[in-house]
């Protein structure tokens, strides 16, 4: 009993609370925007609908004397908009004059939000924070309604960085669109005074070092301009880590009144830390007394395709013989894409997806007991699945979001996928060698190697063109080379002379190569001698780029490689 006065009490303190906010806003709003754009910015999805509909329900009770409905025409404008809108919440604050803007809404009714928006029918507009970057919609006044927003990786919440508070400010009073500009930040009073100084221009800039050091030391060490700790500690010293933890040692964890023998210490610390840690998974070579540093191959790999150590060391810890699959994982779970997060609206199309139930794609998010899994969970299951639709080729995913963070996906894949292909080869693993090197290739084209709609790789052909050959028996570069330029035309209901330009584009591919294989008898000691012969059957344009290609030799048995060399 006393749990439920406490829970009662409790909610009638965050209403009150939140009521006096929304209260002091709806002032602030109506003395300041002048009758003007504004956007106002707020911590969740949730909140940013809570408070377009507090403000349509306050400004609703004025009647006609709506501040943000100027005429009859705008008026009538917004009810006919109304309509269009498939959210009946979304409908109510359209009418009057508010809407609100967040990664949940259906892709209709965001381009339908901002459309009114940038028009200048829409006065107010409540979002997240996830507005102020990419989209363009400039306003007069901006209202920072929350400093704070909720991280699920630390289970509580944190003030914004610098960079999306400057970038929601940003939106106020834009050159181009308006000659003044208004910002209103609605922060704690143990906060008031970082935002002081961060309008004021004397925030003080900290180091970012430390969280990503382990990365950067070991670029030094491939540059080798560091080849023993003592060369590392230098290093550091000339950073502007250095220069900050000297001068604000507490943000960097570390004791305030430090001596400078002891902060030595401490950069000795960090230092060797991370060379073992590098060492660990043979990223780097150090002697016995772990003093001298020498790049390895790994290592070397790591700084030529900008890898964070987490994914990296992930990369050296995989099993023997892993599969394709075993790779996409290692991808899903790279910090490159970390960025990425499941959001609730996307759950229902990603457990579709998943579902497959018209066996488009080749791997599923598995349960324990080897079932697919009706339940995505996590962001790794996302990226993972997401993938998975994209190389399928006839991808289902049409909303916006979902489709950036595709691109995103296959991009830094591709990338990650090409470091594992090298770091294979350098281990001699024939088998990941393989899986990684048409993984990187397939995440390039967003595309299976093995897909009926290889034509899509083509310049200018999309996937309804690639369909409209498949279904007419051309599903090969051969059969498209051999094929009549106008019948093509009238297959892909395209005009001359798109014909034309579509066998052009094969001039761009690769040359075509023969690869002869003979045994010679020569036994000794049990090994066999082949011959390889390769030969050029065609030749490229000279227009084109270079192409290369990986020669692969090796014991699926033993998963060893017996020969590699890349031929130009």
């Amino acid at each position: 009993m006393c749990v439920c006065v406490c829970v009662r009490e409790r909610e009638r303190e965050r209403e009150r609370v939140m009521s006096n906010c929304f209260t002091v806003f709806t002032d602030m709003l109506m003395q300041y925007s002048r009758g003007k754009a504004a956007l106002v910015f707020c911590s969740t999805r949730k909140g940013a609908q809570e408070a377009a509909l507090y403000l349509s329900q306050t400004v609703k009770n004025f009647g006609f004397s709506n501040p943000f409905i100027k005429s009859m025409d705008q008026l009538e404008r917004l009810q006919s908009a109304a309509l269009l809108s498939s959210d009946k919440q979304m409908q109510t604050c359209i009418q009057c004059g508010v809407g609100y803007h967040n990664g949940g809404l259906c892709l209709n009714d965001r381009n339908l939000v901002e459309g009114l928006f940038l028009k200048g029918d829409l006065q107010v507009l409540c979002t997240t924070n996830t507005l102020a970057h990419g989209i363009n919609l400039p306003a007069h006044t901006v209202i920072i309604k929350s400093t704070q927003y909720f991280n699920k990786e630390k289970g509580r919440y944190l003030e914004y960085d610098r960079s999306t508070i400057l970038q929601m400010c940003g939106r106020a009073g834009r050159p181009q669109f308006d000659d003044s500009g208004l910002v209103i930040i609605m922060t704690r009073k143990e906060t008031l005074h970082l935002y002081e100084n961060l309008l004021g221009g004397c925030e003080m800039v900290e180091s970012e070092l430390l969280s990503t050091i382990t990365e950067h030391l070991n670029a030094e060490i491939v540059q080798l301009t560091v080849s023993d700790i003592s060369l590392a500690i230098e290093w550091l010293k000339c950073s502007f880590l250095y220069v900050r933890i000297k001068q604000n040692p507490e943000h960097y964890g570390v004791r305030k009144g430090i001596t400078s023998e002891q902060l030595e210490k401490r950069l000795k610390e960090i230092c060797v830390q991370n060379v073992n840690e590098l060492a660990q998974y043979g990223m780097v070579l150090t002697d016995e007394y772990g003093f001298t540093l020498k790049p390895l191959e790994p290592g070397i790999l790591m700084a030529k395709y900008y890898l964070r150590y987490k994914t990296m060391k992930e990369m050296m810890k995989t099993p023997k013989r892993c599969s394709m699959e075993d790779l996409l994982h290692i991808i899903s779970q790279s910090e490159e894409i970390a960025w990425i997060q499941l959001r609730r609206s996307e759950k229902k199309i990603l457990n579709d997806i998943n579902c497959d139930k018209n066996g488009r794609l080749r791997f599923h998010i598995l349960e324990t007991n080897g079932k697919i899994k009706k339940r995505i969970q996590t962001r790794e299951e996302k990226i993972f699945i997401l993938a998975n639709d994209c190389l399928a080729g006839d991808s289902v995913i049409h909303e916006m979001t979902l489709n950036q963070d595709v691109n995103a996906i296959c991009s830094n894949g591709s990338r990650i996928a090409r470091c594992m292909k090298e770091c294979f080869i350098f281990q001699k693993r024939y088998r990941e060698s393989i899986n990684s090197m048409v993984l990187a290739k397939c995440l390039h084209q967003k595309l299976w190697n093995d897909s009926p709609y290889q034509l899509k790789q083509l310049v200018g052909v999309g996937m309804v063109t690639a369909k409209a050959l498949y279904l007419s028996g051309i599903t090969s570069f051969e059969n498209l080379e051999r094929a009549d330029p106008r019948r093509l035309e009238i297959i892909t209901s395209r005009k001359y002379p798109f014909g034309n330009h579509i066998k052009d584009s094969l001039l761009c591919l690769p040359p075509k190569i023969d690869i002869k294989i003979e045994e010679i008898d020569f036994r000794r000691q049990g090994n066999i001698k082949l011959i390889v012969t390769l030969t050029r059957l065609s030749t490229s344009s000279p227009a084109s780029k270079r192409h290369f290609a990986d020669l692969l030799i090796g014991s699926e048995e033993d998963n060893l490689i017996l020969f590699y060399e890349r031929i130009r």
